[in-house]
């Protein structure tokens, strides 16, 4: 409700990503108001926030000790750590494929960077660095996924670039190309993953050894979907530092970086990306070793909590899976920019930075949001088609992160209700518009900014935390009468937290920035 909330959930935005320089400054200064940093009121918002997360992080760690009457029942999922002899929590899948290997990847980019720059400065065109580039991608691929992954990667690439080069300049070419990517992911489970190397040449068959990561369907048919000219599309798909988990460039913008590097990268803007991206790791560590939230959910061992420790349960495996992504998608992006290229930045405002759900979306896993706005949300007709129309497209558009993500009813219900949870936003938007001049409407639209953040913690611990069913566990056992001063006083808190994040704005608008999230 607040005035940032405008358009839609996907946003176009410029082609390159500096990574220091802000936005340039816009005319949004002129409607700022007066700060209020320096308030009484704001001091009591401040005070609100620190005292709640005082509170949330000891329910959490009290949760993780030997003391705790749950601990038997997930403590078979921990591990030794390395802080104060503290277990830790490293029950969490992907994290636990990036953490277990970290210094390996850590050398690999060391190696590839030192090789890469040196090549540059022998070489005076990009061709040699072109060509290294693939080369050392294409044998990082064949390490993670096998020459068999290798192999069903390279033939969708073909079919993809043969089609696109054979239905050029046909209107119905990319309902086509689509059709075909979309029926590649509906039999990749069953068919493509099964397809074996040892089929056509018995002699093969030791090519087909599982390998370190397995290639998903998803990752298989829909990364990179669009470019259109042959070397510069292997270039594109197979730069190591963004194939395996980093953000998403655009093919004009990798294509132009290639040529004209960034001016933006320098050994300042480097190391102190390289500086935040170690805190945040550090932080994670820290996390996992004093926060067993993971295990208590894998191993549902919840019974007998309280609607507050439950609550904690939930928001703390938000905060991880915010942060692990973070983590993993900021090391690939510092891997590209010490190779000098710029990706955009993934995520762009913390978890807990949020009020609108609407908003939420635009900033979060960002190279992504790009990708649908080129490949989907424009097709669909952009910002054209009205209020109907936008809730219809955002249906499809989520409806097709959900399987990208993986083929699962838990992501198909986290899909249809974030844009449930959209209607009432809009509405609220529409309606409240005309009165924001108002001395209460900044105060409506923080307790509307609440009611939002209730409704996307529940739809994102739907898809990436507990499932449907957990979430009718947490939902019966926190929202009872007994709660209710419970849940009155995280209203408080969110509430609280919601007027410091308004501020935060405002005071980007005095800098001449409107993020628009």
């Amino acid at each position: 409700m607040h005035d940032n909330d405008h358009g839609s959930a996907v946003e176009s935005l410029p082609t390159s990503s500096s990574p220091t320089k802000p936005p340039k400054p816009t005319s949004a200064r002129k409607n700022t108001a007066k700060s209020r940093w320096c308030t009484v009121e704001m001091a009591v918002y401040i005070l609100v926030v620190i005292v709640g997360y005082v509170v949330m992080t000891s329910v959490a760690i009290n949760l993780s000790q030997e003391t705790s009457p749950t601990f038997p029942a997930y403590v078979h999922r921990l591990k030794p750590g390395w802080i104060f002899s503290r277990r830790v929590d490293d029950s969490d899948l992907q994290y636990r494929g990036f953490r277990s290997h970290i210094f390996q990847v850590i050398s690999i980019a060391c190696v590839h960077v030192v090789l890469s720059r040196l090549v540059r400065f022998m070489s005076p065109t990009h061709l040699a660095w072109q060509y290294l580039s693939l080369a050392f991608s294409i044998a990082f691929l064949v390490i993670l996924h096998g020459f068999g992954g290798v192999s069903r990667l390279a033939c969708v690439l073909s079919v993809n670039y043969a089609l696109t080069k054979t239905l050029a300049g046909k209107a119905w070419s990319p309902a086509v190309i689509w059709a075909l990517n979309l029926i590649l992911l509906g039999v990749s489970e069953k068919y493509l993953l099964l397809w074996r190397l040892g089929y056509l040449i018995d002699a093969l068959s030791w090519l087909d050894a599982a390998p370190a990561w397995v290639l998903m369907p998803r990752w298989l048919v829909f990364h990179r979907v669009g470019a259109l000219i042959a070397k510069a599309v292997l270039r594109v798909h197979m730069i190591t530092s963004v194939t395996r988990a980093g953000p998403i460039i655009t093919f004009n913008d990798f294509l132009s970086q290639v040529t004209h590097p960034s001016p933006d990268i320098t050994v300042k803007s480097g190391s102190i990306y390289a500086i935040r991206w170690i805190a945040a790791t550090l932080l994670m560590e820290v996390i996992l070793h004093y926060m067993y939230v993971v295990a208590i959910k894998d191993a549902r061992a919840w019974d007998g909590l309280t609607p507050l420790q439950l609550s904690m349960i939930g928001y703390w495996n938000l905060k991880i899976v915010w942060l692990k992504l973070m983590i993993v998608w900021r090391f690939f992006r510092l891997w590209a920019m010490a190779d000098g290229i710029i990706p955009p930045e993934n995520m762009v405002r913390c978890m807990s930075n949020n009020y609108s759900g609407i908003g939420f979306w635009r900033s979060w896993h960002r190279s992504y949001n790009r990708w649908l706005i080129r490949y989907v949300y424009v097709p669909l007709g952009g910002n054209k088609t009205g209020v109907i129309g936008y809730l219809i497209n955002s249906f499809i558009i989520f409806t097709f992160v959900a399987i990208w993500h993986d083929r699962e009813l838990k992501l198909l219900a986290w899909g249809w209700l974030i844009v449930l949870f959209f209607i009432p936003e809009i509405i609220a938007t529409r309606v409240f518009a005309k009165y924001k001049k108002r001395a209460w409407y900044r105060h409506l639209c923080a307790f509307g900014g609440a009611c939002n953040s209730f409704l996307m913690i529940t739809a994102n611990l739907v898809g990436f935390v507990v499932g449907i069913d957990g979430i009718q566990y947490i939902l019966e056992h926190v929202f009872t009468l007994q709660s209710i001063p419970m849940l009155l006083t995280i209203c408080a808190s969110i509430f609280s937290g919601i007027q410091i994040m308004f501020e935060i704005r405002e005071t980007e608008k005095r800098k001449g920035l409107d993020k628009r999230f």
